[in-house]
């Protein structure tokens, strides 16, 4: 009985650090497509446009199960590269990042060394992008930003922005 409690525990621990892993996943992905709507909307409202467009539209709700796929995917992908401690130095990098995050522009941030800074060791920018489209997330981004009106909110948006600026 004690080999049987034992063995159920070693398979049972990888299973809860991936649950884990995967909640905090989609959490960071939603408060990072927050604060992305937010830096557009800033970047909007600071050339005259309406960023409010934006910031009503911006889609941080549950993931589906097609995003949970693609985020497993990533996650073993990541865990295949960096391990668990990788993993774990990657989301807490990226919520390191985030309060600086909140007072950029999307241009800001995408001049600043903040997308690198949440690179763990072992794992490029590049690496980073590749594992996301081999495991179909930025499809399911894609896909979720097209249905919750985010991608024609934002194209309305930058459209109110005054051409003579």
């Amino acid at each position: 009985m004690k080999q049987y409690l034992f063995a159920a525990s070693i398979t049972l621990i990888p299973c809860s650090v991936f649950a884990d892993n995967l909640e905090r996943f989609e959490a960071l992905s939603n408060q990072m497509n927050a604060l992305m709507g937010e830096m557009m909307a800033k970047e909007v409202d600071a050339a005259g446009g309406d960023g409010d467009i934006i910031r009503a539209a911006v889609p941080v709700d549950a993931w589906n199960d097609e995003a949970r796929e693609a985020a497993t995917c990533i996650l073993d992908r990541y865990e295949a590269e960096i391990g668990q401690d990788g993993i774990d130095e990657m989301m807490g990098r990226m919520e390191s990042v985030f309060p600086a995050m909140s007072e950029m522009t999307m241009t800001e941030f995408t001049d600043s060394e903040a997308l690198v800074d949440m690179q763990p060791e072992g794992m490029t920018e590049e690496m980073s992008v590749q594992i996301t489209q081999e495991c179909g997330m930025m499809k399911v981004q894609m896909d979720r930003m097209e249905a919750s009106g985010f991608s024609a909110a934002m194209m309305q948006a930058y459209s109110t922005i005054n051409q003579d600026n």
